[in-house]
């Protein structure tokens, strides 16, 4: 898609977006049992999509996002109140 695009100024949005995502990622599965729980939530998306449920993987995949989204904050959290 970027490449069709073609434009600079959204390819550096985007490149900074997918870094700041790969960041999170790392803390997120970076805590105890968070790596276990993701892929057990990757798998009930994916049960969804083969079952060809639409609403049920959108709704699986949000919870999942939700969930990484949660557990990047509590690694942010612990890491700056650690610094204090």
């Amino acid at each position: 898609m970027m490449g069709v695009v073609n434009h600079e100024l959204i390819s550096d949005i985007h490149q900074k977006l997918t870094a700041r995502i790969s960041v999170s990622r790392v803390f997120a599965i970076s805590l105890p049992g968070r790596l276990q729980q993701s892929a057990r939530e990757l798998a009930v998306v994916m049960d969804a999509i083969e079952r060809r449920d639409a609403e049920g993987a959108a709704q699986s995949l949000m919870i999942y996002v939700r969930n990484a989204g949660e557990a990047a904050l509590k690694h942010l959290d612990a890491t700056s109140n650690a610094e204090q």
